[in-house]
């Protein structure tokens, strides 16, 4: 799948990715979300207000997107929004505050609060470890796609310099049902 360039070729690629996790297992429920402006200014605390439009257009496009084992599956837009209770080990948010429960001092908390204003995470696997893949919204690197394994913020490794880049890594991945990708935890 090549890299998109114009609007008309990432629709049809985001198309293309959907038919092909569906065609490998994958469960797509479309979405029935407000994407407006206005709304998306307050999501995931504000984290969405940093993400560029074809961004928003992925996630506003399915209500659910998982495996067929229900153990990966991406934040879907509503997801963003969710205030859920403390046990919910599905939010939008969860490596955060299990991050945060961890500290011991308030030093620690800042560097790990610091480091999760500038993450979003999109995608959640618990298939070989929980991990997580996350985009750097602002500073040098924002808009590059991070992967945590474990939740350690400590060692993000990048390994996609843009969205449209790791999604199609994962469809790849996901085509090939390769473990030598960085993304096998996530098919």
């Amino acid at each position: 799948m090549p890299l998109p360039q114009t609007d008309e070729e990432k629709e049809t690629f985001l198309k293309r990715y959907f038919d092909t996790l569906v065609a490998h297992g994958w469960n797509l429920i479309p979405a029935e979300v407000d994407s407006s402006p206005e709304i998306i200014q307050n999501g995931a605390e504000g984290r969405l207000a940093h993400l560029d439009k074809d961004v928003i257009r992925f996630f506003s496009s399915f209500k659910s997107l998982f495996n067929d084992g229900d153990s990966v599956w991406f934040n879907s837009l509503t997801d963003f929004f969710k205030n859920a209770e403390k046990e919910d080990t599905c939010t939008w948010n969860h490596f955060e505050r299990e991050d945060l429960e961890r500290v011991d001092t308030d030093d620690e908390k800042k560097v790990i609060e610091r480091f999760w204003k500038n993450h979003l995470p999109v995608l959640y696997s618990y298939v070989m470890d929980e991990s997580s893949i996350t985009i750097v919204l602002t500073g040098e690197d924002a808009g590059k796609i991070v992967l945590l394994n474990e939740g350690i913020y400590e060692d993000a490794e990048i390994i996609a310099t843009d969205f449209f880049r790791f999604l199609q890594l994962h469809c790849y991945s996901v085509e090939l049902g390769t473990i030598k990708s960085p993304l096998a935890g996530f098919i």
